[in-house]
């Protein structure tokens, strides 16, 4: 864990981390196109994003590491991981409730 969020409580470290995993457009783009393929390969994923591949690929690397995406089976193929999404797509929604109801995690 990184330092300075020892100090926070692990569920909002957890709702801060997805935060930054899904905080780019493209991060979102990528994420629902694989949500609506199964996998894809890299090529596939950049082709369609106004952006640099090479600017894409940090960004599938930077799902990777957080965990929502992972290697498929083939060569440049990366699948998404919908248990992690969803898991932490629930922490934020309840997060947000939270705010909007007075009841913060």
């Amino acid at each position: 864990m990184t330092p300075r969020f020892d100090r926070f409580p692990d569920d909002l470290v957890s709702v801060a981390r997805f935060s930054r995993a899904i905080g780019h457009p493209a991060r979102l783009e990528l994420i629902k196109m694989l949500a609506e393929a199964g996998s894809a390969p890299l090529n596939d994923l950049a082709r369609p994003i106004p952006l640099a591949p090479a600017t894409v690929t940090q960004h599938v690397v930077s799902l990777e590491k957080y965990g929502l995406v992972h290697a498929g089976r083939g060569r440049g193929e990366f699948v998404l991981d919908a248990h992690a999404l969803r898991t932490n797509g629930d922490a934020l929604a309840a997060y947000l409730h939270g705010l909007r109801t007075g009841t913060p995690l």
